[in-house]
């Protein structure tokens, strides 16, 4: 990655700079490194922006929501991920706008903005359904479990854990069964 970006600025090809400067920040997360992936994120986003490049400022602005939601900034996760969505709505992308979508119910989650977080499912969900991205939808239904056990509706909760499970063990990903397991012993 640090060679195309390397590349990319000898030939001054402005979209390698940005797809290198997001390879690289998306490969500092999956290292558990957000402080490095903001830095690789931001000067993507510069570069995006340089070139006006929407999908690339929006998929900057998602990195950047996910590395300041790791690193507890909610305000800043926030905020990003509000700027993804307007994005995603100003192209007119039902997949961008999913997403955006998915990250900010995730973000609200975790801020314990429950009201928030459950007026974005409906769309969010109907989008990922649409889509057919079963990724997508059991997270949201993760999602949707975790507001409803904080309502206090704690069989409902179980039903809709139960839908996400299937798609996790046709994936293998067993990390999610054994939280999913876990998580539904403590209800």
């Amino acid at each position: 990655e640090k060679e195309a970006l390397d590349l990319s600025k000898s030939i001054k090809w402005k979209k390698g700079i940005t797809n290198s400067l997001l390879a690289l920040a998306v490969s500092s997360m999956d290292e558990n490194n957000e402080n490095e992936a903001i830095t690789f994120s931001l000067q993507a986003l510069n570069a995006a922006e340089d070139i006006g490049n929407l999908k690339e400022i929006a998929f900057s602005h998602s990195v950047l929501s996910e590395a300041y939601r790791l690193l507890g900034d909610d305000s800043s996760a926030e905020i990003h991920a509000l700027k993804f969505l307007d994005i995603a709505h100003s192209m007119k992308n039902d997949a961008l706008i999913a997403s955006a979508e998915v990250t900010l119910i995730g973000n609200y989650i975790e801020g314990k903005k429950w009201n928030k977080a459950d007026s974005l499912f409906p769309n969010a969900l109907k989008l990922a359904t649409a889509q057919e991205n079963q990724n997508m939808i059991s997270r949201l239904l993760w999602g949707k479990a975790e507001i409803l056990e904080h309502e206090g509706k704690f069989k409902e909760s179980i039903i809709i854990v139960e839908k996400a499970l299937p798609y996790y063990l046709k994936k293998s990903n067993y990390h999610p069964i054994a939280y999913s397991y876990s998580w539904l012993s403590n209800l």
